[in-house]
Parts: structure tokens; sequence; C-alpha cells
């Protein structure tokens, strides 16, 4: 795991939190909640996003992937860096991948078998594959459904991480549909009242189409916090935030902590509100939601029942796509005009004390998109050195950086 970059926007990723005057750059803090995750800026090196993609996809190549899937996963990684989710684009997650392959905890070599295929709907087997690879083909599949059916559902079963779900819904953004993705993981959050792990961060994403304003895309975990973020917190020598972890017995910790000694899945997280007071119930019925539309209803048992955290294949996941056909509800541009009036008026709500404006979920992934085509991404200078090791080692082009880009 690398320590990177931040979160500065509604979504449960790791972005960075800048607000931008003629293209010069600057660091605005927002709260400690944010600032507990952040990297050291001295620590991070900007590199070509183009770059980043290409040598990402001939590692994988080199440790044994099908060079097709390898295109595809690094191909959905540089979505995820190129729109500011840190923690789930190459700049992070390109080590862990090496690592299962080597370990052979995911298969490099998948093919998606289809399981059962019946009008608008299709179940897939996933042979162990990574959904970051399988993500486009899957949300393509939806949309070929939702284009003869006005909507399209896939569910994918003995599947491998997902990367960033929303670079997966955004695909029926392109096509002017509203995209829907859930994925179930295995348990390591604790439901309301409870004192046991029975249910994963289980993260649901929604994406839909605008004409001029930034394009709706909404990704969150279904916990107080992605798992990724509280390494990040645990790795930047900072605590967690309160109605975050649980003690052993439960109870929900109401105080700044930082993550326990101890092995990371046997911690408690509790569903986003924290506590029964604050809503958790909400995040602990919507993370029930995800566990059944990806895991049950593609023929799995759910993984508080069969755990797989333990398997020797690795975490074997249940994934949801949706795509919902815009066109066969009514006419397409005046949907997206309304989008923007919504999304506009949002924009011009007026912030409270301390907060310079009030956003969208999706406006900071956009804004940060535009930033980052032109400037490169940040990842941090010990992935940059760990890049240039294998680049050595296998006799491909280092990685190129940017030079002259700050923030």
């Amino acid at each position: 795991m690398v320590l990177i970059q931040t979160p500065g926007n509604m979504n449960e990723y790791c972005y960075t939190n800048l607000y931008r005057n003629n293209d010069k750059q600057s660091f605005k803090k927002k709260s400690k909640m944010l600032e507990r995750f952040k990297a050291d800026q001295n620590e991070i090196v900007f590199v070509d996003s183009k770059s980043l993609e290409k040598i990402s996809k001939e590692i994988l190549v080199k440790e044994g992937m099908r060079p097709s899937f390898a295109a595809s996963v690094s191909e959905a990684l540089l979505a995820a860096d190129i729109r500011g989710a840190d923690t789930h684009g190459a700049s992070n997650l390109i080590q862990p991948y090496v690592d299962w392959i080597r370990n052979k905890k995911t298969n490099p070599d998948p093919i998606l078998k289809k399981v059962q295929d019946f009008a608008a709907i299709a179940n897939f087997d996933a042979d162990n594959g990574l959904v970051t690879g399988f993500g486009k083909e899957a949300m393509n599949i939806a949309i070929g459904k939702a284009k003869k059916f006005g909507v399209g559902v896939v569910t994918i079963k003995n599947a491998g991480h997902s990367g960033a779900i929303g670079v997966h819904a955004m695909h029926a953004v392109e096509k002017d549909m509203i995209g829907m993705v859930m994925t179930a993981v295995n348990p390591i959050v604790v439901p309301t009242f409870g004192a046991e792990q029975r249910l994963g961060t289980n993260p649901i994403a929604v994406a839909a189409p605008a004409n001029n304003e930034a394009d709706f895309l909404f990704d969150v975990a279904t916990s107080t916090i992605a798992g990724g973020k509280a390494k990040l917190a645990e790795l930047a020598g900072n605590k967690l935030g309160p109605y975050t972890i649980a003690e052993l017995n439960g109870e929900p910790i109401k105080d700044d902590v930082f993550l326990p000694d101890m092995k990371f899945e046997d911690i408690l997280f509790l569903p986003f509100g924290g506590s029964r007071e604050s809503g958790s119930h909400k995040g602990y019925g919507f993370a029930m939601v995800a566990e059944i539309m990806s895991g049950i209803l593609s023929g799995c048992e759910s993984l508080m029942i069969n755990n797989t955290r333990n398997d020797p294949r690795g975490a074997l996941n249940s994934h949801f796509f949706a795509a919902f056909n815009i066109a066969a509800f009514g006419d397409v541009e005046k949907f997206k005009t309304n989008m923007d009036q919504m999304l506009k008026k949002l924009k011009e709500t007026k912030p409270s004390p301390g907060n310079k404006r009030v956003i969208y979920p999706g406006l900071l992934e956009r804004e940060e998109e535009i930033f980052r085509i032109k400037n490169g991404i940040p990842i941090h200078k010990n992935l940059v050195e760990w890049l240039d090791s294998l680049s050595k080692q296998y006799g491909i082009e280092k990685i190129h950086r940017k030079v002259g880009t700050n923030r």
C-alpha cells in the first residue's frame, strides 16, 4: 500500500482538495476529517497519464496477465486516477494486483462465462478475474439490453476486485443512459447494534448525464469510510474520526482513535451514520441492498454465510450492473436540460460559514479530470521507485515524469 493523495469531495475515494485561480494551484484546508487522509506533498511526483496506463499494462502482462485483459484493467485504473479516485487507480492498486497475481489470488487469464441470459437480464461467472477488467464489458452488455428493452441488468459472481465502480457506471452516461453499479465484498462492517462483522463496505454508484454541467457521479462505500481511507490515515500516522470503528464488543468509538494494532480484516467498522442515533441503520440497510442485488441475486450465498477471505483463490466478490435507457422514458435532451437546471441550482446554493461553495457528486471529479489530463497524475515517490525497478527488471520504458507540475 502506498500513501497517496486525499479525499476532497463527496465520494468515498481519495481525492485532492483544490480550488484554482488562473491555473495557479493552492490547497485549501477543508476540515480535520479530510486533512487526516493527506499525504505529505513533498512525497508526491506527477507522472504522465498515458505513461502510467502503458506501464501498468506492460507490468501486468509481464506478470502473466492476458494482454487484452491487462489493457482493460489498466484502462479502468487510469480512468479512476484521472478523476482523482487514487485509492482505486493504478497509483494505488497496481502493486496489490501484482501481489495477487504472484500469490495466485486472482486469475490473470479469466473468461467471463455466461450463466443465464433472459431478455433484459444476464448473469455471469467471472472465473475469479478482476472486475476492474470486466466492468466495461459488463456495463456494455447492460447497455445493449437497455437499448432493446429500456433497461439492462447484469450480475457477476465468483469475481475479484471491482476497481472504482463509478468508472463502470460512467460508461452508461457516455451512451445517454443512467448507470448503477453495486458490489458485495467480504464482511468487515458490523450491523447496527451488532458486535460481529456481517457486511462488507459494499459500495453503490449511480451516474447520470447532464448537458453543460459536470455529469452526476455518486460513488460511496456503505461504511462510515472505505477501507482504503482507513489505511491512508494509518499510513499518515493520523487518527480515524469518531464513529468510524467499534470496540470489540460492538460499542461505537465516539472519539478520534488510531487504527487498532490488530489484523485489519478483524477491525469492526461501522455502517455510515456511525450510531443508531445518527442514522447507522441507513448505511446498514444500503449495505444489505448491495449484498442482495450483487450477491444473492447472482446466485451466491451471502458473504456473511460464506466468507471467502481465507479462500486460497482470493476474495470472491459479486457485482451488479444496470443501465437505464433515458430515451425509453422520454426525451433525452429534456432530461439533460433538467439535470443542468438542478445541478446549477445546487452550485448556486449559499454556502454555510467557513465553506467556499456547495458541490454535488461528480463536480470535483470533472474538475480533477481537467487538471490531471493537462498536468499529470500525482503518485507517491515510493511507487515511482517501485515502477522504475520493475521497468529495469523487465526491460520496459520508465514512467514519464511531468516536470514543473506543483500543487
